[in-house]
């Protein structure tokens, strides 16, 4: 009994700690997302609508806005999508959103 006190009072110690390394991840990716929003969103209005490709389509529903690029990020580090699907349609916005 005093083994599962003492796990769970070091449990309750770390949750300070996990929550603002949860903040922090969030927030690095909330930062990407605003550029990545950014540059797909420059790219897809410079060129006419009825002019887009695949790869076009595929930039708008990943980085249309900031919660599709945050939920396109969370996938590519979570593993369910792999990062190579959204570097192709980035690399024709540039070369730096797709070394990002």
């Amino acid at each position: 009994v005093q083994e599962v006190r003492k796990i769970f009072l070091l449990l309750a110690a770390s949750s300070k700690t996990l929550m603002w390394s949860l903040l922090s991840v969030t927030f690095v990716m909330y930062i990407f997302a605003v550029f990545l929003t950014d540059s797909s969103s420059s790219y897809l209005f410079a060129i006419d609508n009825k002019d887009w490709d695949d790869f076009d389509r595929q930039l708008h529903l990943d980085f249309g806005d900031i919660g599709k690029s945050l939920y396109s990020l969370y996938t590519a580090i979570t593993a369910g999508r792999n990062w190579s699907t959204f570097v192709d349609p980035l690399q024709k916005v540039g070369w730096m959103p797709a070394g990002v």
